[in-house]
């Protein structure tokens, strides 16, 4: 496709792995805005709007926010101990807010505290890992 970058196809590869769940036969990916250099983060943070079809047919949109690790192996292994902090964050959403959740809801919480993004996943490979989450940017809230 004329225009694409490998960073297009990353991100293809990383939600078509992590959108799995969401049953998606087809979809498409629009960049919205990145990180730019300089912004003090450990990683790259792109914004995309994702949408597709399901496997009944039913349209399906997705804003999302992707956090990105930097795509290098040293960076990741330095001293700084960034694979350690993309590591507890995702261990964040993967386990410790679920099991929050599941806590208040075995107990009862009348008003449970959710305020945390959805998180659709986590893609991890030899050199990255994303964790893929709603965008809260559409319910009025910033940076």
């Amino acid at each position: 496709m004329e225009g694409r970058t490998d960073r297009d196809s990353d991100v293809q590869k990383w939600l078509k792995v992590v959108l799995a769940e969401e049953n998606l036969e087809k979809f498409s990916v629009k960049t919205t805005g990145s990180s730019e250099k300089g912004d003090r983060y450990i990683g790259d943070v792109i914004f995309v709007v994702v949408a597709g079809t399901d496997k009944e047919g039913k349209n399906k949109e997705y804003d999302l926010v992707l956090k990105c690790s930097k795509p290098s192996d040293a960076l990741m292994k330095s001293a700084f101990g960034f694979r350690k902090a993309f590591v507890r964050e995702a261990y964040l959403y993967e386990k410790v807010f679920p099991l929050f959740k599941q806590f208040q809801v075995s107990k009862g919480v009348e008003k449970p505290f959710d305020s945390v993004s959805k998180c659709y996943g986590v893609y991890r490979d030899e050199f990255r890992h994303v964790i893929v989450l709603e965008n809260l940017k559409k319910l009025g809230y910033d940076l």
